[in-house]
């Protein structure tokens, strides 16, 4: 997938680098009871999104706490109106990871997970990124293997050691800041805070843990330069062998992808990232059409597909510069300055403008409904297909 520069909105989040938890929403998780986020929502039964990058072949990784939680998230994360988040990985332990593994090797994730909840329609949740390819798998995932993959030996374990790690370590059960820690497979005191497979099988990795994930057939991790549709994922019922509830992240006229690349400063030498790895979440603003077909075209290869060598191909065929208005080539890169939206390169010191979250007009009804499921039944069907 590339990314369209289009009119969006941004989360303001905390984005510095300082010593914190990861919060895990769980109520066993030490001071959650009353502890808060930066932005003032609870902890508890709200996770934090974290970043994990892997080099399953040097078995080392890297976690970055995100620093949304994923109430705020899931409604800031689905307006009509859009939203583009940009976060530059930076700080001394990516440096240090870097160091460890090899680029064309790295793999990421994007999770978070409550485990917080019985057996129930909507309880237990799952936030999580897709290989690319895999995605109409994730509806094949029973309630049982569903629950197994979240429990205490898989995600609040992984987040429990993580916290004693790097600078997430000091102070313990600071939620408002954001940390992060380097592990391998070869760490004694806290090898669950290794992200990947471990011997033992009790480590988080891309497959949720081996055997459940690997039974509905889908992973969550994706290649350097590729990007992945968002998904949350809960319960459906109390029947342990009934398929789970699935939810795409979208509005009424896009789908919501994250995206984590190099910033390459001979190919972007004016943005503020170059020479920088990014992170971004991106859910163009409902609405937007083509009216041409090389306008369709474009948007179908962005909409699911990083690859810098189709623009060159797109552009050659000689379509409408109407149809390519605000597009820019690779990934992660902020619009130039007087765009509307995320404004320029000024952004990145003031920061981004937060997000309201605006519920949906009550006048739409069982029309915007009925559109909202038409349009999501499109894209499955898409998805299924290929």
């Amino acid at each position: 997938m590339k990314y369209i520069a289009l009119p969006a909105l941004a989360l303001l989040m905390c984005a510095v680098n300082v010593h914190a938890a990861i919060g895990s929403g769980s109520s066993s998780q030490s001071g959650a009871a009353g502890a808060r986020y930066a932005n003032g929502q609870a902890v508890l039964n709200n996770p934090e999104l974290f970043l994990s990058v892997f080099d399953p072949e040097a078995k080392v990784s890297y976690t970055l706490d995100l620093g949304l939680d994923v109430e705020s998230f899931f409604i800031n994360a689905q307006q009509d109106a859009g939203m583009q988040w940009f976060k530059p990985v930076d700080d001394a332990n990516w440096d240090s990871f870097l160091g460890m593994s090899s680029r064309n090797k790295l793999r990421w994730v994007v999770l978070a997970a409550d485990n917080n909840g019985g057996l129930a329609a909507g309880q237990k949740r799952l936030f999580t990124t897709l290989t690319q390819g895999t995605e109409a798998k994730l509806r094949d995932w029973t309630n049982q293997d569903f629950t197994n993959a979240i429990g205490e030996a898989v995600f609040e374990s992984f987040i429990r050691e993580s916290n004693v790690s790097g600078t997430h370590a000091v102070p313990l059960n600071d939620y408002a800041s954001n940390g992060s820690h380097v592990a391998t497979s070869l760490d004694v005191s806290n090898k669950r805070a290794y992200f990947g497979k471990q011997a033992s099988g009790v480590s988080l990795d891309e497959s949720l843990n081996g055997t459940t994930t690997q039974r509905a057939g889908f992973t969550v991790g994706n290649r350097l330069d590729e990007s992945s549709w968002f998904y949350y994922v809960t319960r459906s019922s109390t029947t342990q062998t009934a398929k789970v509830t699935v939810d795409e992240f979208d509005n009424l006229g896009a789908d919501g992808y994250w995206g984590f690349t190099y910033v390459d400063p001979a190919a972007n030498a004016s943005s503020p990232y170059a020479g920088k790895f990014l992170l971004s979440y991106t859910l163009d603003k409902a609405g937007v059409k083509a009216t041409t077909a090389a306008g369709m075209l474009r948007m179908s290869l962005t909409d699911y597909l990083a690859a810098d060598r189709f623009l060159p191909l797109l552009l050659q065929q000689g379509a409408l510069a109407g149809e390519y208005q605000g597009y820019r080539q690779s990934s992660l890169v902020l619009p130039d300055s007087g765009l509307p939206g995320l404004g320029g390169t000024n952004s990145v010191a003031a920061g981004l403008n937060p997000v309201s979250a605006v519920p949906e007009p009550a006048s739409w009804g069982l029309m915007g409904l009925g559109l909202a499921g038409l349009l999501a039944w499109r894209r499955r069907q898409q998805a299924a297909g290929g």
